[in-house]
């Protein structure tokens, strides 16, 4: 279901509008769809969810343990499990400025299995967000599907 609400509470989706105030500093910002995942009053954090690129995880060199599987697979020339995870442009989740802000990335994966909310964090009713690498260790055991 949705609604407008004035007010900005996790799980919201936001819309930026075409030639906000964000159109120079932060292009990425531009007629952006973005889901709050996490607000308090610190501050909120947000998805972007129309920005695909063409990169896969492998492509990034994204910290991956490799199992034995991709071992082999590496060895014969084949894709192994870092291939094929497609990579969004999320935005950038410190926040500019902000004092937790590095060179690292956070790498997540949104899914919608209640099955694996013990795994993760709720967003909304039905949303859920779990890191990259335990998303990657439940695919790799069989427990979950990449899709």
């Amino acid at each position: 279901y949705t609604y407008a609400m004035p007010l900005i509470e996790q799980g919201s989706v936001l819309l930026a509008a075409p030639g906000d105030h964000f159109a120079l500093q932060q292009q990425y910002f531009h007629k952006a769809v973005i889901l709050i995942v996490r607000h308090s009053e610190r501050g909120d954090m947000g998805l972007i969810l129309n920005r695909p690129t063409a990169f896969s995880a492998g492509d990034l060199d994204l910290p991956y343990e490799p199992s034995i599987v991709d071992h082999l697979l590496k060895f014969f020339g084949l894709p192994t499990g870092s291939d094929g995870w497609n990579v969004w442009f999320g935005g950038d989740c410190h926040g500019l400025g902000s004092p937790d802000s590095s060179d690292s990335m956070i790498c997540s994966c949104l899914h919608t299995s209640e099955r694996l909310a013990t795994d993760s964090d709720e967003v909304i009713r039905g949303v859920y967000m779990i890191d990259l690498a335990r998303a990657r260790e439940l695919v790799a055991k069989g427990e979950a599907e990449r899709d």
